[in-house]
């Protein structure tokens, strides 16, 4: 735990792999007005609660919390690996 990444991970790429991950046209990126409103919200730091800034750059647990609509949001897991 906590090795320190040659990159960081940004929301982009963690949206991108949850949406290759579930198989949900809600979350197809080719369904762009499903999709307009979702969007990563905040990462934290399981081992010690921090937000993280902007690219997780270790590794470790962490949980993002994923905005569907104007009012729903879901915690999803995040396990990275080196």
């Amino acid at each position: 735990d906590g090795h320190k990444l040659f990159g960081g991970i940004g929301h982009k790429k963690l949206l991108q792999k949850l949406q290759d991950q579930v198989d949900d046209p809600f979350l197809s990126q080719e369904s762009s007005s499903n999709n307009k409103h979702v969007k990563i919200v905040r990462v934290v730091d399981d081992s010690d609660g921090s937000l993280v800034a902007k690219e997780i750059k270790q590794t470790g647990s962490y949980t993002m919390t994923v905005q569907l609509t104007s009012d729903l949001s879901v915690d999803v897991p995040v396990l990275v690996e080196a």
